[in-house]
């Protein structure tokens, strides 16, 4: 339940870290950020690799163009164009309806939005805050196939018509655009490389769901699966 991760201080200009040493747990350094490891058995994600998460499974569907990456949706789809979880989805299978509830007791909370995603080896995910209108305070994602490092950083932009008015945790796309209309100044004032180990659990709440981008974009990192509620 701790967090493993490599600090940089100078964080403006990090660009994904690998930890050098994985053996020494030190902590969870992001408020609200919690990894359960091995939340399920070496058996179990080998069967959901080699079967419904498997790369030759038909169910799986582009999410959109510009992700270059394949998804899956349970019970409520996710519209990447709208940013809602408003679309029309199949009931979650048997198989992952036992994670699902195996996960609901370890969050305390229900959830009726599911997610696959299928990273190929070199793709990560740009910082982003999951939408905070479509999804509750908790999100969780369980990791299948590879270890991976997920980066999270708190940004600050700073109105520079102004002076020294700020903004920070807002989701970074939205802090980027807005950047660019009024020449503000971006700046990140924290941040942290978290290791995700095949078949670890990651729990956000709190700052981590809503302050913190969290990204994958480290391109020497191999192939994996994750799924997200």
């Amino acid at each position: 339940q701790f967090a493993e991760r490599v600090d940089d201080e100078d964080a403006g200009g990090a660009q994904g870290h690998l930890p050098p040493c994985t053996s020494l747990s030190r902590g969870v350094v992001v408020p609200g950020l919690r990894i359960v490891t091995d939340f399920i058995g070496a058996e179990e994600e080998k069967a959901l690799l080699d079967g419904p998460l498997g790369a030759d499974c038909a169910a799986w569907a582009p999410g959109k163009p510009a992700m270059n990456r394949r998804v899956q949706h349970w019970i409520r789809g996710f519209n990447y164009d709208t940013l809602r979880a408003d679309l029309p989805a199949d009931a979650a299978p048997a198989w992952l309806q036992t994670i699902k509830e195996s996960i609901e007791a370890e969050a305390g909370v229900t959830f009726d939005q599911i997610t696959a995603n299928e990273y190929l080896p070199g793709q990560g995910i740009a910082p982003h805050v999951d939408t905070l209108d479509a999804f509750a305070d908790v999100i969780v994602s369980l990791s299948l196939g590879s270890s991976t490092v997920m980066d999270f950083r708190m940004r600050e932009t700073v109105d520079s018509s102004s002076s020294g008015s700020s903004s920070s945790g807002q989701n970074e796309s939205a802090i980027e655009q807005k950047g660019q209309e009024k020449g503000d100044r971006d700046r990140v004032v924290a941040f942290r490389a978290v290791q995700l180990k095949p078949r670890s659990l990651l729990l956000l709440s709190g700052d981590a769901r809503r302050r913190y981008g969290r990204g994958e974009v480290d391109p020497s990192l191999a192939g994996k699966t994750s799924i997200e509620s």
